[in-house]
């Protein structure tokens, strides 16, 4: 059977679609677990301690990107980074870490790998006239003699190693501050007094480890992943020959990816001359309120979208909530954007031109 030019073109290029479209259909998913993260409310997450260290006044930050990014990072305060491993982790930590820990930092870390021992599952610790909760049989036997901040008969719970500035601190349970124990507040307490030791130190909650990137490093891992997921699959060999084969096809049989066309003739922008009509009507009814209301929910729908809290329009305090977590700025500037109607009387155009360049200000905050 003969096939036409253009016919086999169209066959090849299928194929050659398909194929790539099955690769990456295929890729794996990163199952990070949320087990210790500060937005999970479950048994296992932080979202309480997180709520409590806010309420304490406490500096309190999520961190969301790779620890090598730390050495870059800057702050006038020293700052103790917490990573709550929710599968128990073997590792401790990098050489990446180790620099910015020699800048005079702190670590702390939940769920470090140890081995198991006789110990009851759970058990209480007497602690300042108080009781901790352990839930663990994971004890560290061997190492940090000298340096046991907590312990019991079969062993320490959690310790420290001295660095030249700093220390690292090292917890058996992944638990020690989880939702499971709102009350009594000794486990919230304890952990705070880890991460704080003195009043001028920030805190910072790894959020990274648990799969929340902002918006930065998700673009730059997202092209990474791929090309490496392509790199370690048998299939890697196979697509590489695909994509040579069909441009020899290409150049070979002299084919067209579809028919030659002529340029097309300038044509009128029907739909900008529409809208400057519109608005001429508009102006003249004086539906000033229309226009505003109609942009404001169009500017807060985008808003939400760049949030991560959908289209839905939602309440304006959910917004200036997600608004201060993301990107650390005052809920102030999108306040005075959102409730613009308030005061939709005094108005003139030169408060309208204002507040549309503020919307473009506020997008780019999010988008950075």
């Amino acid at each position: 059977m003969k096939y036409s030019k253009r016919r086999l073109s169209l066959i090849i290029g299928v194929i050659a679609i398909a194929f790539i479209l099955y690769l990456f259909l295929l890729k794996p998913t990163n199952n990070q677990t949320s087990s210790g993260s500060s937005y999970n409310y479950s048994p296992d997450g932080y979202a309480g301690w997180y709520q409590y260290m806010s309420d304490k006044g406490t500096t309190i930050k999520r961190w969301q990107k790779p620890s090598e990014e730390l050495v870059k990072a800057t702050s006038k305060v020293p700052i103790t980074l917490l990573r709550v491993y929710g599968n128990w982790q073997a590792v401790g930590y990098s050489q990446a870490d180790k620099q910015w820990l020699d800048k005079g930092n702190r670590l702390v870390i939940l769920g470090f790998r140890t081995s198991s021992t006789n110990a009851p599952f759970t058990t209480l610790i007497s602690q300042d006239s108080s009781s901790i909760k352990i839930e663990t049989t994971r004890r560290e036997t061997v190492k940090y003699n000298n340096n046991i901040i907590l312990k019991d008969d079969f062993g320490a719970i959690v310790w420290s190693e001295n660095l030249s500035k700093e220390k690292v601190i090292f917890s058996s349970t992944p638990y020690l501050a989880a939702n499971a124990y709102p009350k009594p507040l000794i486990n919230y307490e304890f952990l705070a007094g880890l991460v704080q030791p003195s009043p001028n130190y920030e805190v910072w909650i790894d959020e990274y480890i648990h799969g929340y990137k902002d918006p930065q490093t998700r673009l730059k891992e997202t092209a990474k992943d791929i090309f490496q997921y392509l790199q370690n699959t048998p299939l890697y060999p196979v697509f590489i020959q695909v994509t040579i084969l069909l441009c020899i096809l290409i150049i070979g049989l002299n084919i067209r990816l579809g028919k030659s066309k002529s340029l097309p003739s300038i044509k009128v922008n029907n739909s900008q001359a529409y809208i400057m009509a519109l608005g001429d009507v508009l102006e003249k009814a004086e539906s000033r309120y229309f226009v505003i209301e109609t942009i404001m929910k169009k500017e807060q729908s985008k808003l939400q979208k760049a949030l991560g809290l959908g289209e839905v329009l939602l309440d304006k305090n959910i917004i200036y909530q997600a608004w201060q977590e993301q990107t650390q700025h005052s809920s102030k500037e999108i306040q005075q954007v959102l409730e613009i109607t308030k005061d939709l009387g005094s108005l003139n155009d030169g408060d309208v031109i204002a507040w549309l360049k503020r919307w473009q200000s506020i997008h780019a905050i999010v988008t950075k």
